[in-house]
């Protein structure tokens, strides 16, 4: 393939089973754009840290688990992380050589622990991402999830952090970067950049604490506190319901409806679940006889049968 888009090779990782990360990759293969790729129903993980720096090379990876962090060399050209989890609960993410100067990195759709990386030629990309810098358990069963909560999300790798594209992020943990276009993200602590005078951040969450003098300014963001996240986090039925109850004490968190198109504001955005349900709500009594009240309740799957 000749696109520029298009990978020239492909690696297929059939397997569900644990694979041990290779040392540092290497070289200058003839073939300059590939793609490593876990196939749908295959679940591998790479143990380790898996460390590219192949000279002037385009990799995609998706769709695996990485229990190390990935790391990434000043030799390579473009770095796209697509569905790609690391271990956050470990610490483990993101690294950019702090001499990868025109290196492209890019994550969609990604579970990932701190991003590490210093000012460079290309800002680094995020779009329907969480970027955990606290490393909390996921999904406690009571008492302290554990995590550092001071461990920021975005930071610098030595000396100036990078500048930062991202849609439909949260970020949990502060944020430090060069200069921000940012829209739909939420920041559980706060957001600061080196540069204020130009930018964008729109339609974000920026919590209580936010300093509105620490980044550029804000347009149609909220600073109001953190909602609960329910009982499962994010993806808790719980959090999505008071989008159907009527005004009440309990009326359903801002930011579940701040998003630029009206929807929820961080990674949860391209799901666009709140809305979905608020739509199907609205539209069930067009599709039932006038003697009958329909309401829509929402149930977690082990309570659906």
């Amino acid at each position: 393939p000749s696109g520029p888009d298009v990978p020239q090779g492909e690696i297929r990782l059939e397997t569900s089973d644990r694979l041990v990360a290779p040392g540092t990759i290497t070289g200058s293969p003839a073939l300059t754009r590939w793609r490593v790729i876990a196939p749908v129903g295959m679940t591998p993980v790479v143990v380790g840290d898996l460390d590219l720096d192949l000279t002037a090379v385009s990799v995609e990876l998706s769709g695996f688990f990485v229990t190390g962090d990935v790391l990434v060399g000043p030799s390579m050209a473009a770095v796209d992380l697509v569905g790609l989890t690391t271990d956050a609960t470990a610490g483990k993410g993101l690294r950019v050589d702090s001499t990868a100067w025109t290196t492209k990195v890019s994550a969609t759709r990604c579970l990932l622990g701190p991003i590490r990386a210093d000012l460079a030629a290309y800002a680094v990309e995020l779009h329907d991402c969480v970027v955990d810098g606290r490393g909390a358990q996921p999904m406690p069963c009571g008492g302290d999830p554990g995590g550092d909560p001071t461990r920021s999300a975005v930071a610098a790798a030595d000396r100036f952090p990078p500048d930062l594209v991202a849609t439909g992020v949260t970020f949990v943990g502060p944020v430090g970067a060069g200069e921000v276009w940012v829209a739909d993200c939420l920041f559980t602590l706060d957001l600061r950049t080196t540069v204020t005078s130009t930018g964008c951040v729109r339609y974000c969450q920026l919590g209580p604490a936010d300093d509105p003098q620490a980044h550029p300014p804000a347009y149609r963001s909220l600073t109001s506190p953190l909602p609960s996240f329910g009982d499962v986090g994010l993806d808790g039925s719980g959090y999505y319901a008071p989008l159907l109850a009527s005004p009440g004490p309990h009326p359903a968190a801002p930011m579940l409806m701040a998003a630029s198109d009206g929807g929820e504001i961080g990674a949860y955005h391209h799901a666009r679940r709140g809305p979905l349900s608020l739509r199907l709500a609205q539209r069930l009594p067009e599709m039932t006889p006038l003697t009958l009240h329909t309401h829509l309740l929402i149930a977690e799957p082990e309570d659906s049968t």
